[in-house]
This record gives structure tokens, C-alpha cells and sequence, in this order.
């Protein structure tokens, strides 16, 4: 199967891939932003991070997220990934379930209901 090689710095920090059916990611991320509300909003925060997830799905067709790696990197940090076709993998370090996004809607509607403001009316 196809699968990632991920490296830092030379050292191999996992393969990672996904038996049959999903989505496999190799991210490297940097972002600076002002904190969210209510914090000092005069100071910048800054991240710079790497990350190898999927997403597979089991034979009922339920997801779960995957997660191999994600590690904060700084200036100088060299990240390599290679795509290579083998059989072994290491265990993700965390999994999760989906939740369909029905039953996401469904309880973001009951939230709002429950503590929202009312809904606006219209003029006729």
C-alpha cells in the first residue's frame, strides 16, 4: 500500500498509511495570528508545526482520524517525506471517530435552540 516516510532531521519519526479506503496527509504548518478574543490582543502567536494524519473507514463505513505525528519545528529543521509501497506500518498515536455530519448539524440546531438568541421575523 501506499504510505508516507516522514523524517525529521534526518531521523525517520514514522510510516504512516491507511488500509484500504481513506486519506492520508503530510502537513507542515506556519501561522501567525493575534490571540483569540478576549486575550491580549496585542500579541502575536506564532506556530510552526509538522503533522501526518489520515482519515480511514472501516467496513461499516464509519471514519476514524488518524494521527501520527504532529510536532512543533523551528527555523533550520529539515522535513522529509517519502512515498513508498509496503505492507508495515506503525500505529497511529491517537484515533478518533467521526461524527456524521447529520449528528453534527443535529446537535449544533439543538445548541442553538436551547441557548441561542431567537430567530429574527420577518415582515410580511
Amino acid at each position: 500500500m501506499i504510505a508516507f516516510e516522514v523524517s525529521l532531521n534526518g531521523k525517520r519519526i514514522c510510516t504512516a498509511g491507511v488500509h484500504d479506503l481513506g486519506v492520508l496527509s503530510a502537513i507542515l504548518t506556519w501561522v501567525r495570528r493575534r490571540p483569540a478574543h478576549g486575550r491580549d490582543r496585542t500579541t502575536i502567536e506564532e506556530e510552526l508545526t509538522a503533522e501526518a494524519g489520515g482519515l480511514h473507514h472501516d467496513s461499516a463505513g464509519r471514519g476514524e482520524h488518524l494521527r501520527w505525528v504532529h510536532r512543533a519545528l523551528k527555523v533550520g529543521d529539515r522535513v522529509a517525506v517519502r512515498v513508498i509501497d509496503t505492507t508495515r506500518l506503525d500505529e497511529p498515536a491517537e484515533r478518533y471517530r467521526s461524527e456524521p455530519p447529520a449528528a453534527v448539524a443535529k446537535v449544533k440546531r439543538r445548541s442553538r435552540g436551547a441557548a441561542g438568541p431567537a430567530a429574527p421575523r420577518r415582515g410580511r
